[in-house]
């Protein structure tokens, strides 16, 4: 096995779901989780994220670590919050005013035939 931070990567955002093991994947990204391009992180988590390690909170105290901040996305708003709780799936960004700012600018779309 090879950690994120091997391959040199510079990735705007990732997304890691690999069962129970996100603690131990975001472990080997330190370098990778600091560059100033890592925009979002979005983490699917379950009840295998205690079985292997230590739940929700290993990665939570990660993100905090890194300036991320758990964040809920209003797409018919196009608002993106803070939240203070985690759910199974959670997304992370660094900057949230930065990426209201891009949402804000961003051209409107339709989804369910409903615009945004």
């Amino acid at each position: 096995m090879r950690t994120i931070d091997s391959y040199a990567l510079h990735p705007s955002i990732m997304k890691i779901d690999v069962e129970g093991y996100e603690g131990a994947v975001l472990a080997g990204a330190n370098e990778t989780a600091g560059r100033p391009e890592l925009v979002a992180i979005l983490t699917e988590n379950n009840e295998e994220s205690i079985k292997y390690g230590d739940g929700i909170e290993s990665i939570s105290c990660f993100m905090s670590e890194h300036s991320f901040t758990a964040v809920t996305y209003n797409p018919w708003l196009r608002t993106v919050t803070a939240k203070n709780n985690r759910s199974d799936n959670t997304l992370y960004i660094r900057d949230i005013e930065k990426v209201n700012q891009r949402v804000a600018e961003a051209e409107p779309f339709r989804v369910f035939g409903r615009s945004t």
